[in-house]
């Protein structure tokens, strides 16, 4: 009897710890079809991948950003894309961490110009927050913070 419930207990256990390991690896592919959208400039994908009323904060903003119906994905999408389109990125770490129906994601970063004449901007070390919540079994992003690393991690 005891055997059998420790055998119970330890199958519980597995499949609840390859239940969060699968929910960490498809936090994982849709954060990485979010970035490719961005990256590729791709509306469609960009717009599947972010709640239409997620609130954060833009690279150089100071007040943050709430979409709406009127200023949404396809209103905001291509600027911030151009944006992000100067700079080479260069990730050094991330993390990600699922709670719930809560996804976090965690990116150390170094943006780096594109153009060495553009003198608007300097190379970047970022850190990045993006808050994901699984509606539906689809993760969507509902926030995100951008902020200048202190200095770049070896």
């Amino acid at each position: 009897m005891k055997l059998s419930m420790t055998l119970l207990c330890l199958a519980i256990c597995l499949a609840h710890s390859s239940l969060v390991a699968s929910d960490v690896a498809s936090l994982r592919i849709a954060h990485a079809i979010l970035i490719e959208a961005f990256d590729s400039g791709d509306l469609a994908r960009m717009e599947t991948s972010i709640h239409p009323q997620a609130l954060g904060f833009f690279r150089l903003s100071q007040f943050p950003v709430q979409l709406t119906r009127r200023s949404g994905v396809k209103e905001l999408g291509p600027a911030l894309s151009a944006d992000l389109a100067r700079f080479a990125k260069t990730d050094y770490e991330s993390e990600y961490l699922v709670v719930g129906d809560t996804g976090i994601v965690l990116n150390r970063v170094a943006l780096t110009p594109k153009d060495k004449r553009d003198k608007e901007i300097d190379l970047t070390y970022s850190r990045l927050t993006y808050v994901y919540t699984n509606s539906g079994g689809r993760w969507v992003l509902v926030s995100w913070h951008n902020s200048d690393a202190p200095l770049k991690r070896k």
